[in-house]
């Protein structure tokens, strides 16, 4: 028999039958030890593994352990024998062990406003009542204080599913809380779901001489957290945790932090920020904060450091009174609000990505050009790293998700306008919703797997032009297609280089789509052929890269442009070609 954490197999591999193989025992006694738990449990079969648990902050025993059999039957007979039975001063509980998997999930429930005295056992004996419950945890401290949440693992999922649904429909008190049963949902999952409302910028700056005060600062800081409080204490079935106010002293305006009980509260109190540009409870008046102030029981507001009393936070607001604006009507042009998620794993909406803009424009035109679509937040202005030519590129932050769209909407909308020739250098507009960097680059994994050449040539026609010699291609002179068409011959002769093609992008976006995959195909092929130095190769790769199914007209130019990328697609269509001359064979 083996004793202790060291000798414990790899609980997160164990398969099924192994599991089987495992008893977990809960309210041992304090004073119990491995050794007495083997000779109580061996007359019911060989035990290979005793671990007796402990508290991992105190390292006492926490009257939990796990005893694996050699075989599932002696663990299911040691489990029907002496569950519910008295071991030395304790009623134990002796259970089947599990391990909680992507299968086991659905039976998990996560519990919170739990009182702050838990009889564990009495709370099981209540939710017994709705299934087979294989553990009840409630959370501890690093001082070993039980905290107001934990979980409870049903044995079925059905069991959970069905307890959920009583629950929802009648209330579950226990020692005079109410508490509240969700679906058990991971850290990944759960960062999905932000319950925390971000709001900035919510109110008019406050006056240069003000910022400098920083006992005024903290009272309107505290004002500000009142008010909030208050007016989520007056809706119906919203509950909120704690909300935290700040104020910029560089915007002079005031932030918070709403943390709501569910995130579905916290969505639905965003959607009222994306469709009043503005929220509820943030308007106010410093006559009412002043009734709530006076209204408080406490001696001393605790909130600051400066530990202001009730009397000094009042004058402070009579003071400010006189101010010819009212700083607690929350009434402000670049009222911001966001859910609070991971960054570089969310999406926002509001945030465009704006490239290849006119090097000459300043930061002031691009904002100008887009606050015609909406109330811009921000505008990040960044270097493009395009080598033809110095460009640049710009996140902009709208306020809303509409102003965002109409932006969208309306740039592509005026292709030919001259407000949008003068932003974008020769008229090809690139715009898009912002990405993190980890989006971006699952994103970019994603749309080359999407772009995946395929075997399946276009019969493109191949022209030298006189204006236009290759290093590398001088036996190219005549075109591979003996009977063209005059009109693309002409196109060809025209369009000769890609730098013409960009000066002239008024022009060439007014020709089929057609005429400018050919187009571009023949420029390209002479990308491809000083690459390959094979004509029929070339050929052959260029009518996959210009294949409509596969690549946009704005993909076909960005081959232009980015080396790798190409070179990737040239290896890729080469193995293609490779395999499909084997199967020929």
């Amino acid at each position: 028999m083996k004793i202790g954490q060291k000798d414990l197999p790899n609980q997160k591999h164990l398969t099924t039958e192994q599991q089987k193989n495992i008893i977990f025992i809960e309210n041992l006694d304090n004073a119990i030890t491995e050794d007495f738990l083997f000779h109580q449990f061996k007359q019911f079969g060989d035990i290979s593994i005793i671990k007796l648990k402990k508290d991992k902050h105190k390292n006492i025993p926490c009257g939990q352990a796990l005893i694996t059999f050699s075989d599932a039957a002696s663990a299911e007979k040691a489990r029907q024998t002496l569950n519910n039975q008295k071991l030395i001063n304790n009623i134990i509980k002796v259970k089947p062990y599990f391990n909680l998997n992507d299968n086991e999930k659905e039976a998990n429930i996560y519990m919170r406003n739990l009182p702050k005295q838990v009889n564990v056992q009495e709370l099981e004996q209540e939710l017994s009542k709705y299934g087979n419950i294989l553990s009840i945890e409630v959370r501890k401290d690093a001082q070993g204080n039980q905290l107001n949440y934990g979980y409870v693992q049903f044995q079925k999922k059905d069991d959970a599913q069905l307890f959920l649904e009583q629950i929802n429909q009648n209330s579950f008190i226990y020692q005079g809380n109410e508490i509240h049963f969700e679906l058990f949902k991971s850290q990944s999952e759960r960062a999905q779901e932000s319950n925390e409302l971000f709001l900035r910028g919510f109110s008019n700056p406050l006056p240069q001489n003000i910022i400098q005060q920083d006992k005024t600062i903290a009272a309107i800081e505290y004002g500000w957290q009142m008010v909030i409080k208050d007016y989520f204490l007056k809706q119906q079935n919203i509950q909120i945790q704690s909300c935290f106010v700040k104020i910029d002293k560089n915007t002079r305006q005031p932030w918070a932090m709403i943390k709501f009980e569910l995130s579905d509260q916290a969505k639905a109190q965003c959607v009222i920020c994306d469709d009043q540009r503005t929220h509820p409870c943030v308007q106010s008046s410093i006559s009412y904060v002043i009734q709530l102030i006076q209204q408080c029981d406490i001696t001393q507001a605790s909130f600051s450091e400066l530990k202001l009393s009730l009397q000094e936070i009042v004058s402070i607001y009579e003071n400010l009174a006189n101010n010819v604006f009212d700083m607690f009507s929350g009434v402000s042009d670049n009222f911001f609000y966001n859910l609070k998620y991971d960054k570089s794993q969310s999406i926002d909406e509001r945030q465009l990505y704006i490239q290849n803009i006119n090097g000459n424009l300043h930061k002031d035109d691009i904002q100008a050009f887009l606050s015609q679509f909406g109330n811009v937040i921000s505008v990040t202005m960044k270097q493009s790293t395009k080598p033809y030519s110095q460009l640049q590129n710009c996140i902009v932050m709208y306020q809303t998700i509409h102003d965002a769209k109409r932006a969208l909407s309306e740039i592509y909308d005026r292709r030919i306008s001259q407000s949008v020739n003068h932003i974008f250098k020769n008229g090809i507009i690139k715009i898009s919703i912002f990405l993190g960097k980890n989006l971006r680059q699952e994103y970019q994994q994603v749309k080359k797997k999407k772009q995946r050449l395929i075997y399946k040539p276009m019969m493109i026609q191949i022209h030298q032009s006189p204006f236009f010699q290759p290093q590398k291609s001088q036996s190219l002179s005549q075109p591979l297609n003996k009977e063209p068409i005059d009109n693309f011959f002409t196109l060809i002769k025209k369009y000769y280089a890609i730098e013409i093609i960009k000066d002239q992008m008024s022009d060439f976006s007014k020709l089929t789509i057609s005429d400018q995959r050919h187009i571009l195909g023949n420029l390209l092929f002479y990308k491809v052929y000083d690459k390959v130095q094979d004509k029929d190769v070339a050929r052959h790769i260029v009518g996959m890269l210009i294949e409509p199914s596969q690549f946009t007209i704005s993909d076909i130019f960005d081959f232009f442009d980015n080396d790798q990328d190409i070179n990737e697609y040239i290896q890729d269509g080469l193995q293609l070609i490779k395999e499909n001359q084997q199967k020929i064979k």
